[in-house]
């Protein structure tokens, strides 16, 4: 319903439907972040956001006062700048660029606006009689870095929420040029945090301790460069990620661009073995599960953790045959988990779907040896 009314009003631009389309969407985020959907819910928050942009975008076009128009679009950039980071957390990467290539379009608007203004101020000098005079055609030539002017580049940073010490994993940083000029890159600063260690990196760029040297790369005009990053953490905690992008316009002008903070938890290894590899997968889900309820969404233990096999079988990419059993029963990996006392399973009444009956599953907290390994990453936090 949201999206229909969404895409109705980009096209008349009616008002009731902005908020029909609003109070839809609002009612899907709150539903999807209940369900657990948070990159659902993040995505639903990139529709609203660029929805915002267009209520902006129109009043600046019918807008007479060259101020308030101005204004209008400045406001219009903020939410779809809002709109392509959410699109990017959400891994939307093909809207986030269909966002960008329309923030380039309205930034062009309200420069054009901008030079308006610029002309519209009164000379410093007035006679009664004004002259002017015919500029003659001349070709220039771009020399050095003169060619750079301009360059706005905008920093979008993805990585996993959840990695385990040792484990390799992989971050990536896109780098959108949104000007008309082109900007030369020149490093990445703090990309590696100190309890981090880059396993691969893209040639031709180079580590140069915490910094990701560039080497000068020119990021031509509406186009996203992505540097894709192999590390590997060495020690557990949550560790927060915020790299500033250093480049150069077409004046030879230093500037810079901080990605938003990403935080990474780095969970430590775990001693347990398993028969099979299903049933490792289930158990790791389980407890990163368990840990996002209790350390980030603040629930209490008791309600920590808890997935329904449904979400299990999804998430942690594993057949429906380790889930399910044959007659009623639970499949092979779950059966594996509950024996040794790593999982423990319930069946919660009131639940939608099957007659209100659900059964859900999470690793048992009550044993002391799985205590004590949440609880050490708990105090390291």
């Amino acid at each position: 319903m949201a999206l229909e009314a969404g895409t109705r009003f980009e096209a008349t631009r009616d008002l009731k439907l902005y908020s029909d389309a609003k109070r839809n969407m609002e009612s899907a985020a709150n539903y999807y972040l209940k369900a657990g959907f948070e990159k659902a819910a993040t995505w639903v928050n990139a529709n609203q956001s660029l929805l915002d942009a267009y209520v902006y975008m129109s009043k600046a076009e019918t807008e007479i006062v060259q101020g308030e128009k101005m204004r209008q679009y400045q406001l219009a950039e903020k939410y779809l700048e809002r709109s392509a980071k959410l699109y990017e957390k959400a891994g939307y990467t093909g809207k986030r660029d269909e966002v960008l290539k329309i923030l380039v379009k309205v930034r062009e608007k309200r420069e054009f606006v901008l030079s308006l203004s610029d002309a519209l101020k009164p000379p410093t000098l007035t006679s009664s009689t004004t002259v002017f005079s015919v500029p003659t055609s001349t070709q220039e030539e771009a020399v050095g870095l003169e060619r750079f002017e301009r360059a706005n580049i905008q920093a979008y940073l993805s990585a996993p929420e959840d990695v385990t010490v040792g484990d390799e994993f992989e971050f990536r940083i896109d780098l959108a040029n949104i000007a008309r000029e082109s900007g030369l890159l020149i490093r990445i600063d703090g990309l590696i945090p100190e309890t981090f260690r880059a396993v691969k990196t893209p040639s031709p760029y180079v580590i140069e301790g915490k910094s990701l040297d560039t080497k000068g790369k020119e990021l031509a005009p509406n186009k996203v460069e992505s540097v894709r990053i192999s590390a590997q953490a060495t020690q557990t905690g949550i560790f927060q990620l915020c790299p500033e992008v250093v480049y150069v316009d077409r004046l030879g002008k230093f500037k810079r661009c901080k990605c938003d903070v990403v935080s990474i938890t780095v969970l430590p290894s775990t001693g347990f073995q398993f028969k099979t590899e299903n049933a490792r997968k289930i158990f790791e889900y389980l407890t990163k599960s368990f840990i996002a309820d209790y350390m980030k969404r603040r629930l209490t233990l008791g309600k920590s953790g808890w997935r329904t096999f449904i979400q299990i079988k999804e998430n942690a990419k594993v057949p429906k045959s380790s889930i399910y059993g044959a007659a009623g029963r639970q499949g092979y990996a779950i059966s594996e988990l509950e024996r040794r006392g790593l999982v423990e399973a319930r069946v919660f009444l009131g639940e939608r779907g099957r007659g209100g009956r659900i059964t859900k599953a999470r690793i048992f907290y009550e044993k002391e040896t799985i205590k004590r390994y949440i609880d050490q990453h708990v105090m390291e936090k």
